[in-house]
């Protein structure tokens, strides 16, 4: 089943201001014809380029075997679901495939190493019992690791 990411208003006020920004530099360029504004423009520009496809593809499909995450050109990753270790609740801002700060974070171990993914599904409730029921651990939301 494929679950899309939750959209916080944050995201979307970031993907507006650069727009904005590239607008305001692109009027104010061609008024002027200064080089500093031609790099406002484009800076703005570049950051709707590079913002708007996690929009549209930032999301995770769950198989009987694989937790498939994906978020545009950052992360493509396929996570055994015989090697998750913890399922709970997070509020976190480091990077992560999610476009919300209602996070939940995922701990697993792939090849004796250990790994950490923060994800925001859009239904929070429904991604985390199916995770858990396919890959048969449990929902901390609380726990300390």
């Amino acid at each position: 089943m494929k679950y899309k990411s939750r959209v916080s208003i944050w995201f979307y006020l970031l993907l507006c201001a650069c727009a904005g920004l590239g607008i305001l530099g692109a009027v104010l360029y061609f008024r002027s014809r200064e080089a500093v504004l031609f790099c406002i423009m484009l800076f703005g520009w570049l950051d709707v380029a590079l913002l708007l496809p996690l929009l549209f593809t930032t999301h995770y499909t769950l198989t009987d075997q694989v937790l498939r995450v994906r978020c545009a050109y950052l992360v493509r990753e396929d996570i055994p679901l015989r090697c998750l270790k913890l399922v709970r609740d997070a509020r976190d801002f480091t990077f992560g495939p999610a476009l919300s700060f209602d996070r939940i974070e995922i701990r697993y171990r792939i090849a004796g190493k250990d790994g950490r993914m923060l994800l925001s599904p859009k239904e929070k409730k429904n991604f985390v019992d199916a995770l858990c029921a396919r890959a048969k651990c449990a929902f901390n939301p609380e726990e300390e690791v």
